[in-house]
């Protein structure tokens, strides 16, 4: 039977069960700030009754409670809207990847302004237009150069930051992997204990929070599959392949991948076999359809690396070409203001037949008829060889300046000389400024009285992308050699650089549109681009903000709601302690006043 003092165990169970409550409340409180905690509550239950109804049981009118615990600690959280919100995590961060890359890529444009690559087609397109009008006058034609440089240098400026966006990109996908693999490890870390918490009957709400908000970061860098086994424990699966099991874990590894212009991908170190996310291999070089089913910000800085920024690399450099080519043909044709002597009249039609221009070995251009057609990077100082088609001569010759003027010769040389090369060369330094170039006179050699080879080298860009694009040297140095006139001697004649000016309303792209318009069409794609991100992202941030609502309605603290049950337990307290205060009154009264002997 309960005996005397078994009041005061009930009173005393039912403090401790309070305190304990109490301290609960105080954790949640505690915690009310803290993003991923979830809240909990302290379960109490009764103790065990006395009796325990058996055969043997003494008489009694019923079974007498014994008092209250705390059962368990319950967490507060939901399981299904933890996996709904980490299937909509990967979608949302792999558009905010996007957004944050495009968005810088219209920084880098800064389009519409006056200092942007339009505005400075626009000035260069003006500036032919001036020229054409007043050929004669060295400031048009240095305007012309000004204009040009700017241009070039805004296309090679766009093209470098664009390139190192790629590569910002390609180090995102080095620290990602990184995070991936810090996560890996603190996830197996928490595993164990949680296991071990588990297997004694209690629960570990915390650690199972700190091990949530592990998942929900996990699930923003990548596509993440996962579960919960019996134990307490989770595997987490990427791409079928384990990265956390138990306690043990794999790492991910980024190398370069040499086979898609040496970017990293990402590999799994004990097989080098890549990361495979929804069926596509991380190994670089995604093609667009591949690259949209690869969420989270991993997935979207490979796509962006691999497919976003070099769509519009290549434009640029199509754009470039594009001007470089059509100019170039144009200028090609015309002639600058000479700045020498007499111009010897053209006449095509060498009996040498094709000579080719090489410096030292591969073939660097050719002379047909009196015209070279020059290298990219046209001529520069150094010594060349001349030689026949047939290779039956060579002989050498050192050009000192772009210009041409001060050719030195040397003596002919090589196997299979034949009287006409050795008759060139003391002759070959009869070099002329023709304002398109340079032509040598083998007027004295035998066989080939009164013939003019030109070499030509005043192409008006160098280049051929949109990195290397600039004004060449034969033009910057020397304005007076940019071409203006359609004949040689035709002063004040600006129909060349009319013909140029208007390039600016020709089709000269592949797809038909002019220079103007496709640099146009390119910025709107890249603005279509970034206005899908970000309604992509606003979408994607409305459904898991609308999750993360539900999920606080179960896990958050509600301060008003942990004031009401502190009250509560607070008031638990103090009656427990009047109960004890109340049954030590009566002990109290029945040891020291009652059964007095001898009075």
């Amino acid at each position: 039977m309960p005996g005397t003092f078994s009041g005061l165990e009930i009173a005393l169970r039912s403090l401790r069960s309070h305190q304990r409550a109490i301290e609960v409340v105080d954790h949640n409180i505690a915690n009310v700030n803290n993003e991923g905690y979830s809240r909990q509550k302290a379960v109490l239950a009764t103790t065990a009754p006395y009796t325990v109804p058996a055969m043997n049981r003494e008489e009694s009118v019923g079974q007498v409670g014994t008092g209250v615990q705390v059962q368990r600690i319950q967490r507060y959280s939901s399981e299904y809207l933890s996996a709904q919100m980490r299937h909509e995590l990967p979608r949302q961060e792999r558009w905010r990847t996007l957004q944050e890359a495009t968005g810088q890529m219209e920084v880098i444009f800064q389009e519409p302004s006056d200092t942007g690559i339009a505005a400075a087609m626009g000035r260069f397109w003006e500036s032919w237009s001036q020229l054409s009008a007043t050929s004669e006058d060295l400031a048009s034609r240095t305007a012309v150069a000004e204009a040009a440089s700017n241009l070039a240098f805004s296309i090679r400026n766009a093209d470098s930051r664009l390139r190192d966006l790629q590569s910002d990109m390609d180090l995102q996908i080095r620290q990602t992997v990184e995070r991936i693999n810090d996560i890996a490890v603190e996830l197996a870390g928490l595993n164990d204990p949680i296991s071990k918490v588990q297997a004694f009957g209690d629960q570990p709400n915390d650690l199972r929070d700190r091990r949530d908000a592990l998942l929900d970061e996990l699930s923003q860098l990548v596509d993440l599959n996962y579960y919960e086994n019996e134990d307490g424990t989770v595997t987490a699966n990427l791409g079928g392949h384990p990265l956390v099991m138990g306690d043990d874990y794999s790492r991910l590894d980024t190398r370069t991948d040499s086979a898609n212009g040496m970017w990293l991908k990402v590999v799994w170190p004990d097989t080098g076999s890549p990361l495979t996310v929804r069926g596509v291999a991380l190994s670089g070089g995604l093609d667009a359809v591949e690259g949209q089913n690869v969420g989270g910000s991993l997935g979207g800085a490979f796509y962006a690396r691999d497919v976003v920024i070099p769509d519009f690399i290549g434009k640029l450099d199509a754009l470039a070409a594009g001007l470089i080519d059509s100019v170039n043909g144009l200028h090609a044709t015309g002639f600058g203001a000479p700045d020498s002597g007499s111009i010897p009249p053209d006449r095509p039609g060498s009996t040498l037949g094709t000579v080719v221009l090489s410096p030292t070995g591969p073939v660097n251009g050719m002379v047909t008829d009196g015209t070279l057609y020059p290298p990219t990077e046209g001529l520069g100082a150094g010594t060349y060889h001349l030689v026949t088609r047939d290779n039956a001569g060579v002989m050498e010759f050192q050009l000192q300046d772009w210009t041409g003027r001060g050719v030195a010769v040397n003596n002919a040389s090589g196997t299979g000389m034949t009287d006409q090369w050795q008759a060139l060369a003391p002759v070959l330094g009869s070099v002329y400024d023709t304002g398109r170039g340079v032509a040598v006179d083998f007027g004295a050699a035998a066989g080939t009285a009164g013939e003019v080879a030109t070499f030509q080298y005043n192409n008006f860009f160098s280049g051929r992308r949109a990195g290397e694009i600039d004004v060449s040297a034969w033009v910057r140095d020397t304005p007076l050699n940019i071409a203006t006139a359609s004949t040689g001697d035709a002063s004040g004649d600006g129909s060349i650089a009319l013909a140029i000016a208007r390039l600016r309303t020709a089709s000269v792209m592949g797809d038909g549109s002019t220079l103007d318009e496709y640099y146009n069409a390119g910025i709107t794609d890249l603005g279509l681009r970034t206005k899908q991100a970000t309604a992509m992202l606003a979408n994607a941030e409305g459904l898991t903000e609308h999750l993360q609502r539900r999920k606080d309605e179960v896990s958050g603290v509600d301060m008003d709601e942990e004031t009401v049950n502190l009250i509560q337990y607070q008031r638990a307290y103090q009656g427990a302690a009047r109960v004890m205060t109340a049954l030590d009154e009566m002990l109290d009264r029945l040891i020291n006043g009652t059964g007095r002997v001898g009075l």
